[in-house]
């Protein structure tokens, strides 16, 4: 016959055996609810580090696209400042050989050239007065003037007058009333071809040895 105590120590081990089996399950579960929780998480992290490391990668790109363009801003910079240095250069030294050419006969001849361009000058009807350089005007004055008269107009229609050295040679004829004017001055006649210039300039010194690169 089982005894009162024996049913109780059955119980009780009955008891415990539950209590260790429901507890064993809840650890397992606990566990297994863990690792997939360092799962995410280490797929989180991992994520993240590539996600830092892709920001790292495509900064680092746009870093050195910037400095590309930066070197590229400064190397064009570089380029139009030495181009504008030899052009200067180059203008000095063609006033320089304008000069010179104002000395000689030829430039006579050119005075009487750009005077015949002028030959409908009487059809204006208007007062014109004729700008020269200080040089011109003492030296060739009375020359412009009968040059202009022998295209028709009247030479009370003209009057000399002096404009500072910009012009660098030749003449301008204006016309306040008529409100024009007529540039054949030989700054006039260089700005006109300015683009001409600086391209044959290129071409003859090969770019600088490569301004363009």
């Amino acid at each position: 016959m089982v005894t009162i105590e024996q049913k109780l120590s059955l119980f009780s081990k009955l008891l415990q055996q539950d209590i260790k089996t429901e507890i064993g399950d809840k650890i397992e579960s606990m566990e297994k609810e863990y690792e997939e929780i360092m799962l995410e998480h280490k797929r989180k992290v991992d994520k993240d580090a590539d996600d830092i490391v892709e920001h790292a990668r495509k900064k680092g790109e746009i870093k050195r696209l910037e400095l590309i363009s930066k070197a590229k801003m400064q190397t064009k910079k570089q380029t139009m400042f030495t181009k504008e240095k030899y052009i200067g250069v180059f203008m000095e030294h063609l006033k320089a050989r304008i000069g010179v050419f104002k000395r000689t006969t030829e430039y006579k001849a050119y005075l009487t050239y750009i005077t015949s361009k002028v030959e409908d000058l009487q059809s204006y009807h208007t007062d014109f007065v004729v700008y020269m350089t200080q040089e011109d005007h003492t030296q060739y004055g009375d020359y412009i003037l009968e040059q202009l008269t022998s295209t028709g107009v009247a030479k009370e229609r003209l009057s000399l007058a002096v404009r500072d050295d910009s012009m660098l040679g030749g003449i301008v004829l204006d016309s306040p009333v008529k409100n024009l004017r007529i540039d054949l001055s030989i700054a006039a006649v260089i700005e006109d071809h300015r683009d001409e210039i600086v391209e044959q300039l290129f071409q003859a010194i090969g770019e600088v040895g490569g301004l363009d690169e």
